[in-house]
């Protein structure tokens, strides 16, 4: 799978496509050693199989090669005969004849030459290919060639000659750069499918040394499956990286390479004077060994006299060739030049990792914790783990201290949004309160524990607190035994389990919640879900805004995101959508800055439905990438990405966003199915599987309880797709929540549900009654797709398609067109045709369109390899063995 290089790829064909009309000439592709250069041109390759061109390749070689040989290589696989040198009476005349034999090959149809590494060749083969380049321009001829940077100084004869071939008419340059972050993690995460023992912290660890380099992750993940299945516990990297950068330092000098190597004690980042300081050189002497690092590229600097490794691989391999005992006393030297120093403070996160690197107990835990502390109050939580773990290494686990340094580590890795590592850290701290009897301190780390088990989908959340209680029996523990209960009744409401709930508030008696902030927060949030599980919005809207009354302090911001998240995405699930835009949009500029990973994914994922609800598919899109670019593993983003994401993907013919919110684990959790139900049976309607869509529905209509606090889609789904013995259970459940909270989107939703119905039985009449009403009410509430839906049971349906155009309901379109020209529904034509999905329907229609492999990869953007995987899937779905039955299948339906 080729991740993250589509733009690239869709030039080269863009390229291809202008040389078959006689408008060839050059792309250059370059970037550094691993970046996926080579990859890309076995793509473009590949998808070239079928097209109506040559194709012919070669490869420079590093050393000695015959004159112009790798032109000549790839003129030989055209003709023969014409890539041997015959004697010329210049060398004018012998790069007319290579020249003549080209555009003689390219006359009788396009040819495209791929040739690699140019940085290895000669400037006279660079000569001889920019001659080519220039008569190719106005041929069907293309030249595309690969180089890496960085493999020769700017004062290399090479690096001026390759630069003018990127000026030549007809040239473009193609340059890659590192797989962004969003790219990188399914990058790693495609090549290590099906392999659970590589541990997230092992996954960020290869992101974070591979920087976005393809090769270097690549061979990261093999090393750690490697050291992990033959138990090495020590980071070690892998033979092949080592190679390659030992091949970039190579020409250094042994005086030179010695204070690169003292640079790589110092860090990634480091300064002339402080290096000058910790080894005694004097700094004019480090100074030009510095210079001669940036002139290979293996170092830039940042600014004056501070200079940082190019890539953190570098700086790797040359820390790792040290022994242990000699990076204890260069660490130790390093944080004593650092004391003297000026500004000490500016320097607090340097000074905490290497006195910790020098093994000094004392001055570690104290620059780490307060770097940790300093970490935190600017939100980089990533960097405030790390410090408060050096601490902890040097304070006595099971001590007062140790638990506090734990109980921070829990925070942090909560607010980063590392809540499975969150849970572990905060049982062995309620382990140590507990062997130390401080009740209060273990009450509220079990608290936290108990939310974040929630959190996690973990079964029996409550059973640490119900374990806790015989020890806070004593009227003594009366606050904290209420503390403790009104969590419990926070997660029994959430379980589901309001009756209970209630009671356990109401056992507190009058003095519940208390004057505790936090005890406030919870009491409040466990009456609104119980107000919102029965469908008073009104209930729920007064005990969220009382929590947002209380949380407006900096400790509890995070709360605050969360209760106006919470807010938007019930209101938006209803319809109710006044205020909804304003909640997420504090909600975000709390989260953002401060780096709550967590509370930022669900916002932005709420704000996927809120974009959804109003028929913004644009924005909701690029809210849905946002979250899939965030590192959490909250459930409830994925949840509602899986539900909205993967309903907007349906509606716009974006399959790639379908298959990336798609979560196939959902479907088998019948606690989530209640949301993300109506998306899944829409996409097994799309796929032509309606027994399948009417499974999913029931399953999700008796998973929300019978409240009608289910998604609306849900409902109308059920009206759409569903099972007749489903109607009137969730008609019952509609009419259930209208009584509770008399809005008029409920008397829009019943009249669309019945419209629903009643086309479904043929009563025309009823339907566009009851359309028409429902349209009227989704006007007026500005909720377009629902309006377009209704306007076509009305039988407005030029109404309804200028709706559905406007906002990019594609399905929807093509369902008024085939309707339009007497053809079966999309669930009906894809039911006989064996179960298509989208794609496969596309590829069938344009193969029924006389359209060859290559023009159909061209039209959907893919390569013919995947084209050709989808027609072996159609041709097993419809017992076909060739494409001529295909194609008159197609044009017959």
């Amino acid at each position: 799978m080729l991740i993250g290089r589509r733009t690239e790829l869709a030039h080269l064909h863009e390229r291809r496509r202008e040389a078959s009309l006689g408008r060839g000439g050059l792309v250059l592709i370059c970037g550094e050693a691993g970046i996926g250069k080579t990859r890309l041109l076995a793509e473009f390759k590949a998808s070239l199989a079928s097209a109506r061109v040559r194709v012919t390749a070669a490869q420079c070689r590093q050393y000695a090669g015959r004159p112009y040989g790798p032109i000549l290589d790839s003129l030989g696989r055209i003709d023969a005969a014409a890539a041997k040198l015959e004697p010329a009476a210049s060398r004018a005349e012998q790069f007319e004849r290579i020249s003549s034999a080209y555009l003689t090959a390219s006359r009788r149809g396009a040819v495209v030459v791929l040739l690699e590494d140019l940085q290895w060749t000669d400037p006279a083969t660079l000569e001889l290919l920019a001659t080519l380049a220039a008569a190719a321009s106005s041929e069907r001829l293309l030249f595309v060639a690969t180089y890496r940077t960085g493999a020769m100084p700017e004062s290399d004869p090479l690096f001026a000659a390759i630069g003018r071939l990127g000026s030549l008419r007809g040239a473009s340059t193609v340059e890659l750069d590192e797989l962004q972050r969003p790219e990188l993690a399914a990058f790693i995460e495609n090549a290590l499918e099906g392999l659970p023992e590589v541990a997230q912290g092992t996954r960020k660890e290869i992101a974070r040394l591979s920087e976005g380099n393809p090769l270097f992750a690549e061979e990261l993940m093999k090393n750690a499956l490697d050291r992990k299945r033959a138990g090495a516990t020590r980071s070690a990297l892998p033979t092949t990286i080592r190679a390659a950068v030992r091949e970039r330092l190579a020409p250094l000098g042994p005086e030179d390479f010695d204070v690169l190597a003292h640079a790589a004690v110092v860090g990634r980042q480091f300064g002339a004077t402080l290096l000058a300081t910790a080894i005694d050189l004097p700094r004019a002497r480090v100074e030009r060994a510095l210079q001669r690092a940036r002139a290979l590229q293996l170092i830039v600097e940042e600014r004056s006299g501070e200079f940082r490794f190019r890539h953190a691989l570098t700086r790797e391999t040359i820390y790792e060739d040290f022994l242990g005992v000699q990076l204890r006393d260069l660490h130790r030297r390093i944080a004593a030049a650092l004391e003297e120093l000026p500004g000490r403070e500016h320097v607090l996160q340097a000074l905490a990792y290497h006195w910790w690197a020098a093994d000094e107990g004392l001055k570690a835990v104290e620059y780490a914790e307060r770097a940790g502390d300093e970490a935190m109050s600017v939100f980089a939580y990533e960097e405030a783990i790390r410090f408060f773990g050096y601490a902890a290494d040097f304070v006595p686990h099971h001590s007062a201290a140790g638990a506090a340094l734990r109980r921070k580590i829990m925070r942090a890795l909560t607010l980063n949004g590392e809540r499975g590592q969150a849970l572990r850290v905060g049982e062995e701290t309620a382990a140590i309160l507990e062997r130390l009897g401080d009740l209060a301190q273990e009450c509220d780390v079990r608290i936290d524990w108990a939310v974040e088990s929630y959190n996690l989908g973990l079964p029996d959340a409550t059973a640490p607190l119900v374990a806790m209680l015989p020890r806070l029996e004593p009227p003594e523990h009366a606050a904290i035994r209420s503390r403790l209960e009104i969590t419990r009744a926070q997660l029994l409401a959430i379980a589901g389990r309001e009756d209970e709930a209630l009671a356990i508030l109401a056992s507190l008696g009058s003095s519940a919640p208390g004057e505790d902030r936090t005890e406030q927060l919870s009491y409040f949030a466990t009456k609104a879900l119980v107000c919102q599980r029965r469908a008073d919005i009104d209930g729920f809207l007064e005990n969220t805004n009382r929590m947002l009354a209380i949380a407006t302090d900096e400790r509890r911001l995070a709360h605050r995101a969360m209760t106006l998240s919470n807010m938007a995405g019930v209101l938006t699930r209803v319809g109710r959508l006044d205020g909804v835009e304003g909640y997420l949009a504090e909600a975000v500029a709390l989260a953002r800055p401060r780096h709550f990973q967590a509370q930022l994914a669900i916002a932005l994922a709420y704000s996927v439905a809120l974009h959804y609800r109003r028929g913004e598919f644009r924005e909701a899109k690029s809210a849905a990438n946002q979250v899939l670019e965030i590192e959490t593993d909250h459930t409830l983003p994925g949840l509602h990405l899986a539900a909205y994401g993967c309903a907007i993907g349906l509606l716009t013919g974006d399959d790639d966003l379908v298959a990336r919110c798609y979560d196939e684990a959902r479907v088998a959790r019948d606690g989530q199915i209640g949301l993300v139900g109506f998306a899944y049976a829409e996409r097994s309607i799309a796929n032509g599987n309606p027994d399948e869509a009417r499974r999913l529905l029931a399953r999700a209509l008796r998973s929300s309880g019978g409240t009608g606090m289910a998604p609306f889609d849900l409902y109308l789904a059920v009206a759409r797709w569903g099972a007749e013995a489903d109607l009137e259970l969730a008609r019952t459940e509609l009419e259930s929540a209208r009584a509770v909270n008399r809005h008029s989107v409920h008397g829009g939703i019943l009249a669309l549900f019945d419209a629903y119905v009643a086309a479904r039985s043929l009563d025309n009449a009823a339907a566009r009654r009851l359309g028409a009403e429902a349209a009227a009410a989704f006007g007026a509430l500005g909720l377009p797709l629902w309006e377009a839906d209704a306007l076509r049971l009305a039988g407005q349906v030029e109404s309804a398609r200028e709706i559905y155009a406007r906002i990019g309901a594609v399905a929807r379109l093509r369902e008024l067109e085939r309707r339009a020209a007497g053809e079966p529904s999309a669930s009906a034509t894809a039911a006989r045709e064996g179960v298509f999905t989208s794609r496969e329907r596309e590829v069938a229609e344009l193969v029924g369109a006389g359209l060859s492999n290559a023009e159909i990869a061209d039209k959907l953007g893919v390569t013919v390899k995947a084209v050709e995987k989808h027609l072996g899937a159609i041709y097993k779905k419809l017992d076909f063995s060739s494409r001529s039955k295909l194609i008159v299948y197609m044009q017959a339906h």
